[in-house]
């Protein structure tokens, strides 16, 4: 037999085998067509955004010292660690200098997320709010080019000024395009309104793995460097880690803080917690937070029986963080997710109080940053109708008032104290009344905003003279620096007396 003859029938063979497997998920740039195509605008409900560059992080021209640098994650060797279209994740890094190369700060970039298919497309075609596909992919526009930044200018704690102490430190960004609040472990998850149907990754989970591999040289190329030759150290050699995230970070970096830091013992390592904080589900009952279902002013159910079934659901057999994969905090996970109860693993004063043995669930010592007026986080107790479709009251009767900010501060502001004075993981807090919903990300939130501590004592809750403090001074004095990783208790808290402003916003 002839040598083209073989080859034609391997050929064949080959072609046969490969129309046997099952055909390739349409991923939502196949499904919807990449972004800026005439697919994508058709199939767009309303108008469309495209985006404009690096989401959230300003481009850094000229690429110099200051900035971040990217580093895209190789997707041969980490085939899993990709954004929500299948396009490899990234992250951005700044070396050290000055001696501190070996303090770390790695953050997780807050976003949003989507978690259904009317919400995924949304922020696809650039109608989420203030993201769009750049939330979901490093090359859009499905041209083979990274269309993320080279370099970026880090803002807040990540900041290069001179002013800010963590400027020298080695910084790493991990870039969010996974929209899965940094949980998610699954690739081609089946999106679907009954009649159109795209596939999403989601793997917040092993971009985090795949990047802290590489941080830790641990990969076929330990010599990687960031876009124009940029490198950082071995991770395994850091002193200290301050493991950080921002409202849909914060929930990632609190699921996974334990699990990303357990290979660094010998390090100081820190959790910050910024912008995602719950109100307390004891708290809501005692001041009779109801559901009001049909918009008809009177309550009828519990406010936290509501978000408990609701988070139990996402955990449960078809629901949204069942179905990728989602990970938490590993200990957490081994107490309650056999039982349905996942609600205490996702409230996070709940988290935070709840021990195991004489230890607290999170083992990480944990900074909490957030503000009394979020103006985000707020929204589902002051909107009626909220993001749920419902309302907020307080109390069972017949035109009950809807919750205000009044009352979210009210609350919010109890929540933390009571997390704080229990004293397992939470041993520093920054509550200020400003009405900002961000804080590492954001520059005058971390080195301007400024809140004193107040006397419980008085009632309104008198301020202590002198305790006045920045994000920024009060995360530094928690951190102790130097100190041999004895931190030092420290509560900043602003009053939540209605009416009353307090100045250092």
């Amino acid at each position: 037999m002839r040598p083209t003859t073989i080859t034609i029938r391997l050929f064949s063979a080959l072609a046969a085998t490969l129309a046997a497997l099952p055909a390739q998920a349409a991923d939502i740039s196949s499904a919807v067509g990449p972004v800026g195509t005439a697919s994508w605008a058709a199939s767009c409900p309303g108008p469309q955004s495209a985006p404009g560059g690096t989401s959230q992080l300003p481009a850094c021209p000229g690429g110099g010292s200051t900035c971040l640098h990217r580093v895209v994650i190789d997707p041969l060797e980490f085939p899993d660690a990709t954004c929500s279209d299948g396009t490899p994740g990234v992250f951005y890094v700044r070396p050290g200098s000055g001696g501190d190369e070996d303090r770390w700060v790695i953050h997780l970039q807050g976003g949003g997320a989507c978690r259904d298919y009317d919400e995924c497309l949304e922020r696809w075609c650039g109608q989420q709010s203030i993201y769009s596909a750049n939330k979901m992919s490093s090359d859009w526009n499905a041209d083979g080019t990274t269309d993320l930044a080279r370099h970026v200018h880090g803002p807040g704690m990540a900041s290069a000024s001179a002013t800010n102490e963590f400027s020298t430190w080695t910084h790493v960004w991990a870039y969010y395009c996974s929209s899965d609040s940094w949980q998610g472990t699954e690739s081609d998850v089946e999106f679907t309104d009954g009649v159109d149907t795209f596939y999403l990754d989601a793997q917040g989970h092993n971009v985090l793995r795949a990047m802290r591999n590489m941080l830790r040289k641990r990969n076929s190329d330990p010599l990687w460097t960031a876009a124009d030759g940029y490198s950082v150290g071995d991770l395994d050699d850091a002193t200290e880690i301050v493991f950080t995230g921002t409202s849909a970070g914060a929930q990632g970096a609190v699921a996974n803080a334990d699990w990303f830091l357990a290979p660094f013992p010998a390090a100081d390592r820190s959790l910050v917690v910024d912008a995602n904080f719950d109100l307390d589900d004891w708290l809501t009952l005692v001041e009779d937070f109801r559901v009001d279902y049909d918009l008809d002013g009177v309550g009828d159910d519990w406010w936290s029986d509501e978000m408990m079934a609701i988070v139990n659901d996402q955990w449960a057999s078809g629901g949204y963080l069942d179905r990728i994969g989602g990970v938490h905090d590993e200990t957490c996970m081994d107490l309650y997710y056999a039982s349905g109860r996942m609600d205490r693993c996702e409230f996070m004063p709940v988290l935070f109080t709840l021990n195991s043995g004489n230890a607290g669930l999170i083992e990480t010592p944990t900074f909490v940053r957030l503000d009394l007026a979020d103006n985000v986080l707020s929204d589902v107790y002051t909107q009626h109708p909220n993001k749920f479709g419902t309302s907020v009251v307080i109390g069972p009767g017949f035109a009950a008032p809807t919750t205000t900010i009044s009352d979210f501060i009210r609350v919010a502001r109890a929540t933390l104290i009571g997390v704080f004075d229990d004293h397992d993981s939470v041993t520093g807090l920054f509550a200020p009344r400003c009405g900002a919903h961000v804080g590492l990300e954001d520059g005058p939130a971390f080195g301007l905003h400024t809140t004193p501590d107040t006397d419980e004592a008085f009632s309104p809750p008198m301020e202590i003279a002198g305790t006045d403090m920045t994000f920024h001074d009060a995360l530094w004095e928690w951190l102790n620096v130097g100190g041999g990783g004895t931190r030092v208790d420290l509560r900043r808290v602003d009053t939540d007396e209605p009416g009353v402003a307090f100045s250092g916003c």
